[in-house]
């Protein structure tokens, strides 16, 4: 006898923009076209030019942990930009996703792991990562013990969110010399970054003849990493569904540990926990 949770969608059902979904669902649906998925070009050149912005950039301070807690913890986030297109929304679906917001999950995720002193290790995925704050505390806390074993990968569907992203992991995973060569070259072996379609991701993860060209190094060969994490992802039910599709296709069975920080209820949108 089989058994199985019913929280994916038939065959015939249909995802979200982003998600799982086929071209020609999409097609059929008059839904935007899936958008592919790409590796951000030259990261050294990218790395440095955010370390060069960082000294002139206009950021808060979030804080992670209290004073009850022990030692006072905080993260940078550069401030969030104000793009006319997009004042009156926070998603476009099939072009903006929100990603320029720091969403309250997302700090809320930062704080559990930081008061349950919880350590990631290994091959670490951001779904969704906007300001990547989650990603960006687990990557200074390797930083911090000198972990050259975890690489925490960031993703967002909008290219130009990664900007973002990787002013914030500048202000936070902190060097004595920024701009030396051992700092870029750690960050682009253990931070590499992407954009656009999570199925097209999915494609280049499951791909059977990955190559360096496909996949950054230190991203693993069979696309099952050691932690997921995503926040504010299931926003909608056809969002919540491709996230736990996606978990399910690249979480190291047994072994892995996905986090996801959501609310309870979206209004409007209908998605939530």
């Amino acid at each position: 006898m089989s058994f199985a949770f019913n929280f994916l969608p038939s065959e015939g059902e249909p995802s979200s923009h982003h998600g799982m979904e086929t071209e020609a669902s999409k097609d059929e649906a008059g839904s935007p076209p899936i958008k592919p998925f790409s590796w951000i070009k030259d990261p050294r050149s990218q790395f440095r030019r955010s370390i060069s912005s960082v000294p002139q950039t206009v950021y808060d301070i979030i804080t992670i942990s209290g004073e009850n807690d022990g030692e006072k913890e905080c993260l940078a986030r550069v401030r969030e930009r104000s793009m006319a297109i997009y004042k009156e929304t926070d998603l476009v679906p099939g072009e903006y996703e929100g990603g320029d917001v720091v969403w309250e999950c997302s700090i809320d995720l930062c704080r559990y792991l930081c008061r349950n002193n919880v350590l990631i290790h290994g091959s670490v995925l951001e779904l969704g990562c906007g300001h990547g704050l989650p990603g960006i505390w687990v990557l200074k806390e390797a930083w911090k013990r000198g972990d050259n074993q975890t690489t925490v990968c960031l993703t967002d569907f909008n290219e130009f969110v990664l900007d973002s992203t990787m002013s914030n992991i500048v202000l936070n995973v902190e060097a004595k010399d920024e701009s030396s060569d051992e700092y870029v070259e750690w960050m682009v072996q253990h931070a590499p970054l992407g954009s656009g379609d999570w199925n097209e991701l999915s494609k280049l993860l499951s791909s059977t003849t990955n190559c360096d060209a496909c996949l950054p190094s230190g991203l693993p060969s069979d696309g099952l990493f050691d932690c997921i994490m995503a926040a504010e992802t299931t926003y909608s039910r056809a969002a919540a569904i491709d996230t736990a599709r996606f978990v399910i296709r690249h979480l190291k069975t047994g072994t892995g540990v996905a986090y996801i920080a959501t609310k309870r209820y979206y209004f409007g949108v209908g998605g939530g926990s």
